[in-house]
């Protein structure tokens, strides 16, 4: 699969809130990736917040009893594995996933970025500061995936100050061939 270069991200998940920064090719299949590897080799429960694809997409790829979806990408009519909301709502989001985390949890915000596009760089970093501890506290883990095209310099040196690691994929060229 064209996003092997992912398997250092998700070897070291455990207790660690990590950046991964990407362009605007690979990151489709990398959301993709991050979500099947995932749910094939941990037993946590995996919560995807979601601002790129709508949640029923997502539930129809990867139909799992560990996954929750926090849908801020579309609205429509909650159920039992998806919760919509606003994208800007940073106070709503931290405590739509408070409510679905348990120990042991991997929450993934598939694009950071967009939440600068609501809130401020300032925002953002306190939202990733007190979201960062939260998740260091109750032993669970954290991806922020952002695309690099998508954030400004600011916002995303804020993140990078509260995480563990920041991976920086966004200069490698990656083809993606589709066969039919």
């Amino acid at each position: 699969m064209a996003n092997n270069f992912l398997k250092e991200v998700i070897a070291n998940t455990t207790n660690k809130v990590n950046l991964v920064i990407i362009n605007q090719k690979q990151f489709k299949t990398s959301i993709d990736y991050l979500l099947e590897k995932l749910l094939l080799e941990q037993k946590n429960e995996i919560i995807l917040v979601s601002f790129s694809q709508p949640g029923k997409e997502i539930l129809n790829k990867f139909n799992s009893p560990k996954l929750h979806i926090i849908d801020a990408f579309s609205e429509e009519e909650e159920n039992e594995k998806i919760i919509y909301l606003k994208a800007g709502n940073l106070t709503k989001l931290q405590i739509e996933i408070d409510e679905l985390m348990k120990e042991k949890s991997i929450v993934i915000f598939d694009s950071l970025g967009v939440l600068g596009l609501y809130n401020s760089a300032q925002d953002v970093g306190k939202f990733v500061y007190f979201f960062s501890n939260k998740i260091k506290l109750n032993n669970n883990s954290c991806i922020f995936v952002v695309v690099k095209e998508s954030i400004d310099e600011e916002t995303l040196n804020f993140a990078k100050q509260f995480c563990d690691r920041t991976y920086n994929f966004s200069e490698l060229f990656v083809s993606i061939e589709e066969t039919t």
